[in-house]
């Protein structure tokens, strides 16, 4: 794996007297420097049909000097613990990607982490703002995320190109699917049960409650669907909870099968052992 830092010197353009817009501002200018990462960013809201400077100003670009001590400090941790990690997941898995690039940059609050492509080559990107935000700034937590990313990574190495899913139960319930397998990638370290055990527990006990309302809103087709993923929103007062969702219901397979051998399910057996998992009461075995 090769990384690239987008985030060094930013630092040294930061000045706590700047307001919203002004800092907003000094990050476009600041991420001229790295074009590809900085389009990225911004077209990946334009894709969801928002305002990607509205939401950086109202969401992103109000933190203080503290804030980015704390990106600094997660920049520098994230550069030791990528290079530490390295030969344990290519052993974990079995595969090892030299053409991996891993970027920490300076977002828009996009992801805390994801992987898609960097000028042709297959990358995961850490966003330091959402690190920071969500508190994964510490060892444990970073090593999951770092897991997490490239579990994904891994992932569509094995199962090859994917063609999108435009129907919603099937691109709702393939999300949960790789999004819980990637999830069960992050205990090659640690795991969510060991690096946050606060929101796993806080899951555990709703998780009848977060099955049915998942199902709810999958039987609807409502866009609220997408809370499950993100921190927006949180659903019964849970952030991602549809991570803790896939978790488990990877944790089931694998008790039958292979971590490969889920990895290369078909999308027919994913839906039906998913939603065996799904409609099956906690009481009944879960």
């Amino acid at each position: 794996m090769e990384f690239l830092n987008c985030y060094e010197g930013f630092q040294e353009v930061y000045n706590d007297k700047l307001s919203n817009k002004e800092l907003q501002d000094v990050w476009y200018r600041f991420m001229e420097r790295h074009e590809y990462v900085r389009r990225l960013c911004i077209d990946d809201y334009k894709k969801q049909g928002f305002d990607w400077t509205k939401v950086a100003f109202d969401r992103v670009f109000n933190y203080d000097k503290d804030f980015v001590s704390k990106m600094n400090d997660t920049s520098e941790l994230l550069e030791r613990i990528i290079i530490s990690m390295q030969d344990k997941l290519n052993d974990f898995f079995k595969l090892s990607r030299e053409d991996t690039m891993i970027i920490i940059y300076h977002g828009l609050g996009n992801a805390a982490g994801w992987v898609t492509a960097f000028m042709g080559r297959p990358a995961i990107y850490l966003g330091l703002e959402k690190i920071v935000e969500l508190g994964w700034s510490d060892q444990k937590k970073l090593e999951d995320l770092v897991s997490h990313e490239y579990g994904h990574l891994v992932h569509m190495e094995i199962r090859g190109p994917l063609a999108p899913y435009f129907d919603f139960k099937r691109k709702m319930i393939f999300r949960m699917y790789t999004e819980g397998v990637a999830t069960y990638c992050e205990s090659i370290f640690n795991g969510r049960e060991t690096s946050t055990p606060i929101w796993y527990n806080k899951c555990l006990q709703h998780e009848l409650e977060l099955k049915t309302e998942f199902l709810k809103r999958l039987k609807t087709e409502s866009s609220d669907c997408e809370d499950f993923f993100g921190d927006w929103n949180p659903v019964l007062g849970i952030n991602e909870a549809g991570y803790f969702l896939g978790l488990e219901f990877t944790k089931r397979l694998i008790s039958r099968m292979s971590l490969i051998e889920v990895m290369k399910l078909d999308y027919d057996s994913i839906e039906l052992e998913f939603m065996d998992y799904m409609s099956n009461r906690i009481d009944e075995g879960e």
